[in-house]
């Protein structure tokens, strides 16, 4: 869409890279309930037209209409803080982003 429209789009998936380590010394619950945290985290720091959609247990994506994957960087690296201050869990958080066509590869799964 970004392609035929010639309109900026930035997608990012934000992982949590210690789940399983933070599941075993925290428990599932509470890394569960740190997660969802992280989410509201988030999305108290995006723009109405920013959006955010699960990726399954340890992973969300944000997407970024109109932004390039240089600014998406920037908001995300204020999310990336506000989560750390946040969530009480230690809970590494590993940033991938990619802008306009190549924002599908993200989506694939490996």
């Amino acid at each position: 869409m970004a392609r035929r429209y010639e309109r900026p789009f930035a997608l990012a998936r934000l992982t949590v890279a210690n789940i399983d380590q933070s599941r075993r010394e925290l428990g599932p619950m509470a890394v569960d309930s740190a997660f969802r945290l992280a989410i509201d985290a988030s999305v108290g720091l995006l723009r109405d037209s920013d959006f955010v959609a699960p990726d399954g247990p340890a992973s969300m994506l944000i997407g970024f209409p109109e932004t390039s994957a240089a600014l998406a960087a920037k908001v995300l690296e204020r999310v990336k803080k506000e989560v750390a201050t946040v969530v009480a869990a230690p809970l590494e958080i590993v940033v991938t982003t990619a802008e306009g066509e190549r924002a599908a590869a993200l989506l694939d799964r490996e």
